[in-house]
């Protein structure tokens, strides 16, 4: 039994036919209704639509077949797909290229085949919609119109499933073109938003503090100076609270952007390249999934306060964050190797950000100083995560 030869074009069929993705796949009522049809029109026990790839031809749809896929050695549509027009065989005995075929010779005693070739646009042919016979017989000139048709119409679906791929394809592309721009925008953001509330906000206020102090054990200050002091330090002290607020516009649109959980990685990688640390952010729950938006601005917070506090007070070098669920609370742990002064004690002073914070996400904090490390836990309250943001209060002169 001789084997058809092979397409010129063999490779850029069988690259259209993958980015089809249609073989193996489950049946659809689309390509089914078309073999009914083809079986009613030629009055044939056997309609099948083929997709032939290299080793194999395998049927989309079938009636009449108990196989989904035969050898491609052996598929009448091998020799369909070398030509545009159809391939009509009236007897399979009588012709050399199928009489020994083993589809003639056995099952299912193949007499008649019609295959009328799957063309897509770019002129490349699939497969075949094919009608089948046990006995041999001849198509009228209608019946191969019809069939004809039927085929064009398989074509077009083929051609819908590459369009929707493509679509599909370039949009998931355009996607990640818009997240990877949003997430460079969100982490610049929250590096902006950190660097205001950390720096120059902090700064304005060391200022505003430094000139109620100066007022305040002055003796000598004229009126008009005493004057204009307290309005310089009323305004150094609002600016102070504007920049606070811009910080936190900055973080809020980086965290609804990123993310709890990618805020946090940025916020690390810049601590990390600024203070030549290492911080591992351990597997655990995304908090994100698990709290309200304000408990999770929160979060982020304390946790910027908490590795701050360790790499600028206690001098940590390694650091490692975990956050886990244990039954209804969130368990947040933060450990790190600074050894200064005795651990965290002082930054955990009642009047302390990292107490404030605390206070703010309801929560319960502990510290367990080691011989090697210690160790920050923070546990809060799933059942009723805070609500709202507290600003922080300006500094009056």
């Amino acid at each position: 039994m001789p084997s058809a030869p092979l397409p010129i074009d063999e490779a850029r069929r069988l690259a259209t036919l993958r980015a089809c993705q249609v073989l193996d796949t489950a049946p659809e009522r689309a390509f089914d209704e078309l073999v009914a049809l083809a079986v009613q029109l030629s009055a044939v026990p056997i309609a099948v639509i083929s997709l032939v790839d290299e080793s194999r031809q395998w049927f989309k749809a079938r009636i009449g077949l108990d196989v989904c896929e035969t050898p491609r050695a052996q598929a009448f549509c091998a020799y369909a797909i070398l030509e545009p027009k159809p391939l009509i065989v009236e007897d399979a005995t009588q012709d050399a290229r199928f009489s020994d075929n083993p589809l003639v010779t056995g099952e299912p005693g193949i007499r008649f085949y019609a295959g009328f070739p799957l063309q897509v646009d770019d002129g490349l042919r699939l497969g075949t919609l094919c009608v089948i016979d046990t006995r041999p017989r001849q198509l009228a000139a209608g019946q191969v119109t019809a069939l004809q048709a039927l085929a064009h119409q398989a074509c077009a679906q083929l051609e819908l499933r590459r369009a929707l791929l493509d679509l599909r394809a370039l949009r998931e592309r355009e996607q990640q073109s818009a997240d990877r721009s949003l997430e460079a925008r969100a982490t610049q953001s929250f590096r902006i938003g950190q660097l205001l509330h950390k720096g120059l906000a902090e700064e304005l206020s060391e200022i505003a503090a430094v000139l109620k102090a100066g007022l305040s054990t002055a003796r000598t200050l004229s009126p008009a100076l005493r004057q204009a002091l307290v309005h310089a330090g009323d305004r150094v002290a609002e600016a102070a609270s504007d920049c606070r607020a811009v910080a936190a516009r900055f973080r809020d649109f980086s965290l609804l952007s990123l993310g709890w959980l990618a805020a946090v990685r940025a916020d690390i990688e810049r601590l990390e390249v600024e203070h030549e640390v290492c911080i591992v952010l351990e597997e655990g729950e995304d908090p994100d999934q698990l709290l309200e938006y304000a408990a999770a601005h929160r979060l982020a917070e304390f946790v910027h306060a908490g590795l701050t506090t360790a790499i600028g007070q206690w001098g940590a070098r390694t650091l490692s964050i975990a956050v886990t669920r244990r039954g209804g609370s969130l368990l947040l742990t933060l450990r790190h190797d600074g050894t200064r002064n005795g651990g965290m004690a002082v930054a955990l002073h009642p009047a302390s950000r990292l107490r404030v914070l605390a206070a703010e996400l309801g929560s319960v904090m502990h510290e367990s100083p080691g011989e090697r490390a210690t160790e920050l836990r923070l546990s809060l309250n799933l059942s009723s995560p805070p609500q709202g943001m507290a600003e922080p209060a300006p500094v009056r002169l």
